[in-house]
């Protein structure tokens, strides 16, 4: 006879209620979007779209000219791949190539709601690349921002100014011309800052200028942007604390004197 025991009706529950989980976070971000505008032209991309060519759930690549701008090659990840209940983590990186004056904006936007919600949050604002034109680059919060049922992607025209939070990254520029055209320059930058969210949903975009000189074949921008947003450690927090505090007795001291 088997000396198997019949699995307790709470083993069983929890195998079912992580099955079901996982097969959630397997479906179709609905909410992500990445969009590309050069002048009048403009292309959109949503998960899981005909023209996202990555079929991994929670992230975009797009590839093919936008306008004057003949090459791009654009990723653009968000959940369930990246971040957690916890952690809202976006991540967008390109290389873009024109051969002539030109602008092109890229935008990536998806909706949160944290576990951690309502209450103050840190946020992380990465960048790094290089460029041969001029790169402009924002990290923008909105609260204010109008939730759609049943979920549909989000787009630039759901942002609603003046943004909650809107962390700034250059102008970054390329370096001195050379024989064979404008010269490449590297830039990394870093911000921090924090927001108190309320028990209510978020979109979290991050947006790149790219701006490449006139009449001059091959010019190239490429970049890696990243956010976060997240509760910090209690380390964290007492050292800020302790910054603000620091603060507060000299300025208290200044106008003393």
């Amino acid at each position: 006879m088997s000396s198997l025991k019949p699995l307790p009706v709470f083993v069983l529950a929890v195998a079912v209620v992580w099955a079901l989980c996982a097969s959630a976070d397997a479906a179709i971000n609905t909410t992500m979007s990445l969009t590309l505008t050069e002048g009048a032209n403009t292309v959109f991309v949503s998960d899981g779209s005909v023209l996202d060519l990555n079929a991994a759930d929670g992230v975009i690549t797009y590839s093919g000219p936008v306008g004057l701008f003949s090459i791009n090659v654009t990723t653009a990840l968000s959940k369930p791949g990246l971040g957690g209940p916890a952690v809202a983590h976006t991540d967008l990186n390109s290389i873009n190539s024109s051969n002539q004056n030109a602008t092109l904006v890229i935008t990536m936007i998806d909706v949160f709601q944290l576990v951690t919600q309502p209450g103050l949050h840190m946020v992380e604002s990465a960048i790094g690349g290089t460029t041969q034109g001029t790169l402009t680059a924002h990290q923008i919060i909105d609260t204010s921002f109008v939730l759609r049922e049943p979920p549909t992607p989000y787009q630039l025209a759901d942002l609603t100014a003046p943004f909650e939070l809107d962390l700034s990254h250059g102008p970054f520029s390329g370096a001195p011309p050379t024989p064979g055209g404008p010269g490449l320059a590297a830039f990394a930058d870093l911000k921090m800052g924090s927001i108190f969210l309320p028990g209510t949903p978020f979109l979290l975009a991050e947006q790149v200028e790219i701006v490449h000189p006139a009449s001059i074949p091959g010019v190239a921008t490429s970049f890696d942007f990243s956010s976060r947003v997240f509760v910090p450690e209690p380390a964290s927090v007492l050292f800020w604390l302790g910054v603000f505090g620091i603060g507060m007795v000299a300025h208290w001291w200044r106008r003393r004197k």
